[in-house]
């Protein structure tokens, strides 16, 4: 049966890119349109099939990644009761991310909430004894770059106070009191994930007023460890200073490259490509920006938002350790043993696609000679039924 061929085949070497249907057509010789609705039938019932399973596949093998799993995190501040305008446009900021972590093991939302901080220690406490590989935070609401800062009453000497409000990139609470970004990424670390991205859609514009009062000791901001800056992705949904548009937002443009790119977006491609699909738009008055530190390819093959590829996650399996050991530039990713896994994979990729082409030439001289034993078939009886033909004609002749 020449289905069940086809199906041995696909078996066999996988599914590989676009391969199997290719095969399936030359074994079973279906062309176009002289299809039958049964063979159309049964061919888009394997493909469903096929597809179903590849699919649970790819789930399967981002979660094996030593049994960790991925949380997503959505703040939306959409009512605020401050001097604040209402943002309408983040209850579909929401819809569309939630349908972009729809992979996620688990994903938690906050709505309109007064103090995120409270909220995302809520949150982490949860989730800060689970083994979680891929953990994403996102918020949409009002930003500010805040530099007015209250002052707390008491001094400390005759010309200096301590600050009692953050100070920097913040996210703005629904009573427009606001939470640092600084203390958002000091407190989503404490889950320990692998990896940890985060988008903000928000505003990052000033409030700076001038002061010529005494002077203001900004409240401290403790340094972020280079070791938890390697694992950490910030996207702004805007640049340095400038708003954020509520009715074309930065989550809007993300899902709409999420489904041109079928899923999966590199993460170090997500500014270049949001930008050009906003200019493709017609839209230039705002520009995403990602804020990530690089180690040599730690985050080269990383692909928003599922994770590292297969790729990323084969080649560490293979080194059998549970994370890349130490480079001697102080990295935690070994460049060298990355590109020589990385390598081997291409090169038995290579390998599996030169086999898949040999089969094909062999269905291919299978079908020719097929072909060639029926003409000579098709040969040998015209020239006996030619010679009978001849035969009876001189039998005729004799008897006259």
């Amino acid at each position: 049966d020449n289905t069940h061929t086809a199906l041995n085949i696909i078996s066999r070497f996988g599914m590989g890119k676009n391969v199997p249907w290719k095969i399936y057509k030359l074994v079973t010789g279906t062309k176009g349109s002289s299809e039958t609705k049964s063979s159309i039938s049964r061919r888009n019932s394997i493909r469903s099939t096929m597809k179903k399973i590849k699919k649970k596949q790819a789930k399967v093998a981002i979660k094996s990644k030593e049994g960790q799993k991925k949380v997503g995190v959505i703040i939306l501040n959409k009512d605020y009761s401050s001097h604040h305008a209402d943002l309408p446009g983040v209850t579909k900021d929401g819809d569309l991310m939630e349908k972009m972590l729809d992979d996620f093991d688990e994903v938690e939302m906050v709505t309109n909430t007064s103090d995120i901080e409270e909220r995302l220690k809520e949150i982490v406490e949860r989730h800060k004894d689970s083994d979680i590989g891929c953990l994403h935070f996102h918020y949409s609401g009002h930003g500010v770059d805040n530099a007015w800062v209250e002052l707390s009453p008491k001094k400390k000497d005759s010309k200096v106070y301590d600050g009692k409000t953050p100070s920097g990139e913040c996210s703005v609470n629904c009573d427009g009191s606001l939470y640092s970004v600084h203390d958002m990424q000091h407190e989503l670390l404490k889950c320990n994930p692998t990896w940890l991205t985060i988008t903000l859609d928000c505003c990052r514009s000033s409030n700076r007023a001038s002061s010529t009062g005494d002077t203001v000791r900004l409240r401290d901001k403790r340094p972020i460890s280079l070791e938890d800056q390697k694992k950490t992705a910030l996207i702004y949904g805007t640049s340095d200073l400038h708003t954020a548009s509520d009715t074309n937002s930065f989550t809007q443009q993300l899902y709409k490259v999420f489904t041109d790119e079928k899923g999966e977006i590199p993460l170090l491609d997500i500014d270049s490509k949001v930008n050009q699909s906003w200019e493709d738009s017609g839209i230039s008055q705002q520009m995403c920006k990602i804020d990530v530190l690089k180690v040599g390819s730690s985050w080269k093959f990383f692909m928003w938002p599922t994770g590292p590829t297969a790729y990323t996650i084969k080649a560490k399996k293979e080194t059998n350790t549970d994370s890349l050991p130490a480079s001697t530039t102080g990295g935690n990713v070994v460049q060298d043993e990355i590109l020589m896994r990385m390598k081997s994979l291409e090169e038995e990729n290579q390998a599996n696609k030169e086999t898949i082409e040999n089969l094909q030439e062999e269905v291919s001289k299978l079908s020719v000679n097929e072909e060639t034993r029926k003409r000579k078939r098709a040969g040998v009886s015209r020239r006996e039924s030619k010679k009978r033909k001849t035969t009876d004609v001189n039998c005729t002749i004799v008897f006259v």
